[in-house]
């Protein structure tokens, strides 16, 4: 029953980001300026319609997500495309 809920779901559900109340880790993106955005709410569906997302020299992601970044390797930030990851302070 899972499976076809989500084959159902998934296609028409629009997708929107949180992150957890504590425990985020900035990310600095070297000549970023702040500027809004509208993408998709899917990615594979247009006729869902678009969201304003906010983009700038400094975002958060969760902590969890920030331990799997390796010094000089991309990563892929949804909305933005692959950032090079230089240089991690812990």
């Amino acid at each position: 029953m899972r499976c076809l809920v989500f084959q159902v779901i998934d296609p028409v559900a629009p997708r929107y980001t949180a992150l957890e109340a504590e425990g985020t880790v900035p990310v600095l993106v070297n000549g970023a300026s702040v500027e809004s955005l509208t993408v998709a709410k899917h990615p594979k569906n247009d006729t869902i319609g678009t969201k304003t997302v906010w983009v700038g020299p400094r975002i958060l992601i969760d902590g969890v997500d920030a331990e799997t970044l390796k010094e000089g390797e991309n990563t892929t930030f949804i909305n933005w495309g692959n950032l090079l990851i230089k240089k991690i302070n812990r």
